[in-house]
């Protein structure tokens, strides 16, 4: 099957005029909010049904057996991507409202990646590098089992709607080396990258010699 990108939107604004705006702690319910109806939501378009979507010690989501996904969300706006385990490795996506990010791009990028984007990032193009890495990261974590920087992978280039990072050294079942591309949008002030980790090859069992 085909993966099924969904979003849904949960207003900034509490109900009713005058009262104060909200706190931390309801932004954080708000987006998950947000997040889980827009995984719901490309569930069903996948599946037809919507099982509920458990969450992990770690605080990722739990995806039905047969299932591979992500979620993320960003000034009460929350995507989802969701596909079938038979066809995707994994799949990443990440929401970012674009802004000024003082003292970061040495984080995001490595010296190779800062050359090769000719001098150092606007607030766009490092949100937009921000984010891809963070699909990558949602993409390849389940399989990895274990926190990965962004120093794990280079950006290659940017191009119009589309990207590629190579990974600097091996993860998990991926070798280094390894090339994924991914899509991206910029609308209302927000960054969106989404990728695919292609479906791994089976290993083949190998009868033994016969004696």
């Amino acid at each position: 099957m085909l993966a099924r990108a969904c979003h849904a939107e949960v207003s900034a604004d509490p109900p009713g005029a005058g009262k104060p705006a909200p706190g931390a702690r309801q932004r954080r319910a708000r987006d998950h909010l947000a997040g889980r109806l827009a995984a719901s939501r490309a569930l069903r378009a996948l599946t037809g049904h919507a099982p509920e979507i458990g969450r992990g010690t770690d605080g990722a989501p739990m995806w039905p057996a047969d299932v591979v996904g992500a979620i993320s969300h960003s000034g009460g706006r929350a995507v989802a991507l969701v596909g079938s385990a038979s066809d995707h490795a994994g799949l990443g996506i990440d929401l970012e409202t674009i802004a000024p990010h003082d003292g970061i791009a040495a984080l995001v990028l490595g010296p190779d990646e800062m050359a090769r984007l000719g001098a150092v990032p606007d607030a766009p193009t490092l949100t937009l590098a921000f984010s891809a890495k963070e699909s990558l990261f949602k993409a390849l974590y389940p399989r990895v089992g274990r926190i990965f920087g962004f120093d794990a992978a280079a950006l290659l280039s940017i191009g119009e709607g589309t990207g590629q990072m190579r990974l600097r050294h091996a993860l998990g079942p991926w070798a280094a080396g390894a090339i994924f591309r991914f899509r991206w949008t910029e609308t209302d002030g927000q960054v969106l990258t989404a990728l695919s980790a292609p479906a791994l090859p089976q290993a083949r069992s190998v009868a033994p010699p016969s004696t």
